[in-house]
């Protein structure tokens, strides 16, 4: 791994991370309600966006005494993709209008781009998937010399890199198609939800309906993921919210640490399959198949019922086996802020909002929007009946779209 994405929160990276983040998340959110580019331009424009971010987060040679060599990589690498993805935002409606043969520049870029998005891939997820992608593409270029039903024909470079580079396939396909449009949408989404309220409602629910119980805090943790999930759709982003809180709150109770994080982990990765914003899978699936959204989130109700009913099943097991009880009535939350109606509002706002998008007719990605208006509006109006200064407002806001950019990259 390059780099560790956590730093000091007032370091000049990590002001050039919120500032990238938040640009981001803004560019989300215009494309969002105006409607999104052509579809390489959107896609460009995205992708130049992450990888800047992507190398923010997980610079090269971090905390070592090489970083400066790491910081000059890290420049060179932002700028070159930077070049590439705006040689296609400029070249958009002649690469998609023709079949334009690739030249020396564009098998430059396209090498690149493909070195900056590996390598990125490298830092933040490990070397599996920069493996397989260097394994196809090794295979595409040599497989002519390839024994038995492995060889094929062969494709030069030029070819591979129109195929990767200068059309809406390879690097501009499917996965990019989606994630630009709707998967950031409903990431912002689930972000603002939970920085304007939505995190504290969860965790208090989380506290009230299964603190009582038997191995309550492992139920606290398998409940407040469960309702995390049904906003953000992210394993990732579910553990780092939830888990700050019911990780250090089930090792005070004598839990395993092995046994906290596992449960918190399995607890959030089930989140991808709970309705109504689910995991990236649910929307490159409506795509692939070309149905509805709103029909795969559906089928996938029961499904997820099922595995957090599992989760739950087990987590009671473990816990009459172990003799962990629960949670102290001291660690309770009155229902009395739980239910606060200025937390709850924004909530209820912004499923409002996401309903109506769907019940109109709407594409998921502008139903997306609506519900992101109604969970900001909903805010909104809470602060001003609070009387709350505009600055603690935006205080509260920006990590909001600092979350949601940086949730983009991980």
């Amino acid at each position: 791994m390059g780099g560790d994405a956590r730093v000091t929160p007032r370091s000049p990276r990590e002001k050039a991370a919120t500032a990238a983040a938040v640009l981001l998340a803004g560019f989300v959110l215009y494309t969002a309600g105006a409607g999104q580019f052509e579809s390489l331009v959107q896609r460009s424009l995205f992708l130049a966006g992450v990888i800047v971010l992507g190398l923010l987060l997980y610079p090269l040679g971090a905390g070592r005494r090489w970083r400066p060599l790491g910081i000059a990589v890290d420049v060179v690498m932002a700028l070159g993709a930077i070049a590439a993805c705006a040689n296609i935002t400029v070249h958009a409606g002649a690469i998609m209008d023709g079949l334009p043969s690739a030249t020396p520049t564009d098998v430059t870029a396209t090498a690149i781009l493909v070195i900056v998005v590996l390598e990125l891939s490298r830092r933040a997820i490990g070397g599996v998937f920069p493996f397989l992608v260097i394994v196809g593409i090794a295979y595409a270029l040599l497989g002519q010399y390839m024994p038995g039903r492995l060889n094929h024909r062969g494709f030069d470079v030029y070819f591979v890199t129109e195929t990767l580079y200068l059309g809406d396939l390879g690097i501009w396909g499917l996965l990019v198609g989606v994630a630009a449009t709707v998967i950031a949408a409903f990431t912002l989404f689930g972000s603002l939800l939970l920085y304007t309220g939505g995190g504290q409602t969860f965790i208090g629910l989380a506290l009230r309906l299964g603190g009582r119980s038997t191995g309550g805090a492992a139920k606290i943790a398998t409940i407040a993921s469960g309702l995390f999930g049904m906003v953000s759709g992210s394993s990732v982003a579910n553990v780092a919210t939830t888990g700050n809180f019911t990780i250090p709150l089930m090792k005070r109770l004598n839990y395993p640490p092995g046994l906290a994080g596992a449960t918190e982990a399995v607890a959030s990765t089930g989140g991808q399959l709970a309705p109504p914003i689910m995991g990236a899978a649910a929307f490159i699936m409506a795509e692939i198949i070309g149905m509805d959204y709103i029909r795969i989130a559906a089928a996938a109700t029961l499904p997820a019922l099922l595995f957090y009913i599992g989760v739950f099943v087990t987590i009671h097991v473990l816990a009459l086996e172990r003799g962990l009880g629960r949670v102290p009535d001291t660690d309770l939350v009155p229902w009395q802020s739980v239910l606060q109606w200025d937390r709850l509002l924004p909530i209820l706002a912004a499923f409002t909002g996401l309903a109506y998008g769907i019940a109109a007719g709407r594409s998921i990605q502008t139903a997306a929007f609506y519900a992101i208006v109604g969970t900001i509006g909903g805010f909104l109006t809470a602060a001003a009946v609070r009387r709350e200064a505009p600055g603690a407002v935006a205080a509260r806001l920006l990590p909001a779209m600092d979350g949601a950019g940086r949730g983009l990259v991980i």
